[in-house]
């Protein structure tokens, strides 16, 4: 594992971001939630990879890192079925907003 921001990235992170480029984690990501807002985990499974690949790029998306405006945005807090722990409940921004034409 390497040195991350504030703490030691796993090591299916590190691969997340070396095998498949930011943009193309975000449009799957995204692509997955076409009927309903879904946790980390919900992600992940429906993508078929570790809920530690996709958990870094829907904070990204939720912060509006690697685009200008936030794509993803909280919808509650809900119990994890498989942990029992609290987790994020995420859905696409309705309308996010457009970047003004020049």
């Amino acid at each position: 594992m390497s040195a991350h921001a504030t703490h030691t990235m796993h090591r299916h992170s590190l691969a997340a971001n070396r095998t498949v480029a930011r943009q193309t984690w975000n449009q799957r990501i995204l692509a997955v939630y076409a009927y309903a807002p879904l946790t980390d985990r919900e992600v992940a499974d429906r993508l078929g990879v570790h809920v530690s690949e996709v958990r870094p790029r829907i904070t990204d998306l939720i912060q509006g890192n690697d685009c200008p405006v936030s794509l993803v945005e909280l919808e509650e807090t809900v119990k994890c079925e498989v942990t029992g722990r609290p987790v994020r409940l995420t859905r696409p921004v309705s309308n996010p907003p457009q970047e003004p034409q020049p």
